[in-house]
């Protein structure tokens, strides 16, 4: 019957998939806090992995400090009065005071040349260039820091990342400002001595596209080469051909881009022959707004794989979790099926039992009462059916009823009921069926189980 009671099967269907609904909803909560964990995770790794590099090379720029100073002792009485006494002279008594200078400086500055020292400044209070050894030093490219104040400073030190490094300290004599004194040291002097240290890193660049390789080898190393690789905007320079193959990839195109930051530098991850690698950038710049690229420091990492093993341990937890759930939910569902049709069903014909077609009669009583609709019983006896039990057995008993059943089913529509009532008796409820429609739809029944023949030819009436 296709009423309230009928719509078992139609509330089932919607538990699953609601059940199911829920279930994809929490994966997907539950996938998205594993990712956002571990990004975040990856992100804090990728940071302090960025950091230990850039700490090596603070390192390196310890001792490139103290050789700076070394250069020329800023504190010496005679160096100092040099400067001090030129700040006011003619041109020609500063040019005699310039070569006593060069003097002074140029022992030891090509002592220490070996080590990666390029150029040697001293400015006047007013930005004025006194002193530039070697002299025939002249790129402007380079930049310095003009001291602007007029006033008397504390001394201070100064680490510039432009195209190389620069330690600016001031200049005092008889307590009064009297200029700044510059050491630069290019870029490749600084990573030989960390490729000394560390072999294992592979140092590239990123260079942008205005400016021509060719001018900057003095800074960036002779023993790079230029290839025909472009990244946003920047050619591609590197030491090795690994190197330049590491940087192939969708996906670290899509995390260069999201990632990029050309003012404080970035870190990323990529695998390349099923070897994780950690590239580092640190932006190149000749001067505050004058990007000219990103020195990129890659190598291998074997301890990623480890440390984010976890994440796919979780997204595995996950996913059983949820197929658990899933299984425990469709059979649930199906013994909750099996115990409501044990409870409701005749568990010998298969038919509905008498508790379940009184609730179902009781319910199409009330929608007469309500709609003045019309419906119809049969109640059904089979003759004799004591008499087959004791001659062939309640074996036989039971499969006559059994095919009774199955043949009255036959020949009821399907918005009608069947259900056993007693030991050999069936009763029918017709919705929408008046007297005479009943008693024709009682006939065929009564017709058809006539006509059926039985084991041991017996005929059921």
């Amino acid at each position: 019957m296709k009423n309230k009671y009928y719509n078992k099967k139609s509330n089932n269907i919607f538990i699953i998939l609601f059940s199911a609904v829920l279930l994809v909803f929490l994966w997907i909560i539950s996938m998205n806090i594993i990712i956002k964990k571990n990004e975040t995770k990856k992100n804090s790794y990728l940071q302090s992995e960025m950091n230990s590099f850039t700490s090596k090379m603070s390192s390196i720029l310890g001792s490139y400090e103290y050789f700076s100073n070394s250069v020329v002792d800023r504190k010496d009485p005679a160096f100092l009065k040099i400067i001090n006494d030129s700040y006011k002279s003619s041109p020609s008594e500063k040019k005699i005071l310039e070569q006593k200078a060069i003097d002074l400086v140029s022992k030891n500055f090509y002592n220490f040349e070996e080590l990666g020292l390029m150029q040697f400044n001293v400015y006047f209070p007013n930005g004025e260039l006194f002193l530039s050894f070697p002299n025939n030093f002249k790129n402007k490219k380079i930049p310095r820091l003009p001291n602007t104040e007029k006033k008397f400073l504390k001394d201070f030190g100064e680490t510039s990342f432009y195209g190389g490094y620069k330690y600016v300290n001031m200049l005092v004599y008889e307590d009064k400002f009297i200029g700044t004194m510059e050491i630069f040291i290019p870029l490749n002097s600084v990573l030989s001595i960390f490729k000394r240290y560390y072999p294992t890193v592979n140092i590239s660049y990123l260079v942008n596209e205005e400016y021509k390789f060719s001018d900057l080898k003095q800074y960036l190393g002779y023993n790079y080469s230029e290839t025909n690789k472009k990244l946003f905007g920047y050619s591609f320079i590197n030491i090795t051909e690994n190197n330049e193959k590491i940087f192939d990839g969708k996906q670290l195109r899509k995390d260069f881009l999201k990632t990029y930051n050309k003012e404080s530098g970035f870190s990323l991850i990529n695998k390349f022959n099923n070897k994780n690698f950690i590239i580092v950038f640190l932006p190149i710049k000749l001067s505050d707004k004058d990007n000219l690229g990103y020195l990129i420091a890659t190598y291998e990492n074997t301890q990623y794989d480890k440390l984010f093993k976890a994440q796919y341990l979780e997204i595995i937890l996950v996913n059983i979790i949820i197929l658990g759930l899933l299984v425990f939910i469709f059979i649930f569902m199906k013994d909750r099926n099996k115990f409501r049709t044990l409870s409701t069903t005749d568990y010998l014909t298969g038919a509905y039992n008498r508790t379940k077609f009184m609730e179902y009669a009781n319910y199409e009583l009330e929608r007469s009462k309500r709609y003045k609709s019309t419906f119809s019983i049969l109640l059904m006896d089979l003759d004799l059916f004591k008499k087959l039990n004791d001659t062939y057995g309640h074996n036989f008993g039971d499969e006559v009823l059994k095919n009774v059943s199955y043949f009255i089913k036959n020949e009821i529509r399907e918005t009608d009921l069947l259900a056993r009532w007693g030991g050999e008796e069936f009763i029918c409820l017709l919705p929408n069926t008046d007297v005479s429609d009943a008693y024709i739809v009682a006939e065929k029944i009564r017709n058809k189980i006539e006509q059926v023949t039985f084991a041991y030819d017996v005929k059921v009436t």
